[in-house]
């Protein structure tokens, strides 16, 4: 182990504790500060591991002009300090970090002015040389800490570059490399943000418990895998889904997709981890975010426009050759609506008699061209699983051609699904 400081003045000096069977080993870091002037001071600790591997630990010394304790100087901004720069520093990855590949890389950063003041209004944003990623803003907790997850998608080396701007504060800069381990080669694995609403596909976005879901990933079957009987199975060619604690049923797999079903029983307003296992071998976990309705209304593509999945009253789908008519009543498919009365087992598909409907607390409205359209039937579409049916009259005085619907659910709107109108 080695130490090393900008200004080269010994200031720094660590120690370490030798690992043993039962206890890893710590390394204890002493600053010795009492010959230095108010400023900002930097270092490095430079950690030997079998292997050749080295980890440089970054350590940011901000001396303030006030003669206060350190704690005092943690805990209030320094008297007669005018802040001018940002300070920031990764408080848990190490330069040279190692991670795996598929497995979620917490990333934490520490931001404060020269005078020791916390930024919580910071803009934190790491960026990935070297590979294919989409930079992750960092979210604040508020008292000077920042936080995001980045997976790996490969091993090749990565370059992460952390940002941190807070106008008219200089900006301050975080440079880390990565090298991830590739031990994943034949398991199953989830694609960041893989998991989505199984008829509108929005990403970063919760999913209601009882929905249709659709998971995007690679390594899963070999070949499509459809089914066909009730209720539906929880493994497809050596294939199964876990969310939280609960199995979720299948409706199809293929290499690189699965549909599934939200398990009924699943809290809402709550998150939950999707884990994969293909013959024995587990995927890295998945975060997912569940709530009570996440509305989506499921599309097809009809010459280029994504238009919604809906009948008429001769049950013929609607479409360019088929356009709804004013006055009349049509079937919308959807899901994520919500809750039922009865409730419907997990897996099982919605009865027919009685059939299955919304519970009175969810507000389902709807509209079309942005003209409220009036509701006649919300409940799961009878003989199938995780679907719902909303049914509701085309308004007599629209225009004709290709308008916007939209389905809400306590006031949360699906995304746009064109219908055409005659």
């Amino acid at each position: 182990m080695s130490v090393s400081t900008v200004d080269g003045a010994p200031w720094l000096s660590a120690s370490t504790a030798q690992a043993t069977a039962t206890t890893a080993a710590t390394i204890a870091v002493q600053v010795s500060a009492g010959n230095l002037r108010a400023g900002v001071y930097r270092g490095a600790i430079s950690a030997d591991f079998p292997a050749g591997l080295t980890q440089d630990l970054s350590v940011i010394l901000v001396i303030t002009p006030a003669a206060v304790s350190p704690q005092a100087a943690l805990e209030r901004p320094a008297a007669g300090c005018a802040p001018t720069e940002l300070q920031a520093v990764s408080t848990l990855l190490p330069n040279n970090f190692m991670s795996l590949v598929g497995w979620p890389v917490p990333i934490v950063v520490r931001v404060v002015d020269n005078c020791n003041n916390a930024i919580t209004g910071a803009t934190v944003v790491a960026t990935f040389a070297g590979a294919n990623y989409a930079p992750i803003v960092l979210k604040s907790l508020r008292d000077g800490l920042y936080t995001a997850t980045w997976v790996p998608l490969s091993n090749s080396r990565v370059r992460v570059s952390i940002k941190v701007l807070s106008p008219p504060l200089k900006d301050a800069t975080i440079e880390l490399l990565s090298q991830p381990a590739d031990f994943t080669a034949n398991l199953p694995l989830i694609n960041p943000d893989g998991v989505v609403n199984g008829a509108s596909f929005d990403p970063r976005t919760p999913v209601a418990p009882g929905s249709i879901i659709s998971l995007f990933g690679r390594n899963l079957v070999s070949q499509p895998m459809p089914v066909t009987g009730f209720p539906l199975p929880t493994s497809l060619g050596g294939l199964a889904m876990k969310i939280g604690d609960r199995d979720a049923p299948l409706f199809y797999a293929n290499n690189g997709q699965v549909n599934a079903q939200v398990p009924v029983e699943l809290a809402s307003n709550t998150a939950a981890s999707v884990v994969l296992t293909m013959n024995g071998k587990v995927s890295p976990p998945e975060p997912l975010l569940l709530s009570p309705v996440q509305p989506g209304v499921f599309t097809y593509d009809d010459g280029g426009v994504p238009h919604a999945a809906a009948l008429d009253e001769r049950n013929a789908l609607l479409g360019k050759a088929n356009p709804a008519v004013r006055g009349t009543v049509i079937q919308v498919y959807a899901t994520g609506l919500g809750p039922t009365d009865p409730v419907v087992k997990t897996g099982e598909p919605g009865p027919s008699n009685p059939a299955a409907v919304l519970v009175a607390e969810t507000q389902l409205t709807a509209t079309l061209g942005g003209v409220p359209a009036e509701i006649q039937f919300k409940g799961l579409a009878p003989g199938y699983v995780g679907l719902y049916q909303v049914n509701l009259r085309v308004p007599s005085g629209l225009p004709s051609g290709e308008l916007p619907l939209v389905i809400s659910a306590n006031g949360l709107p699906s995304k746009e699904a064109m219908l055409p109108v005659k």
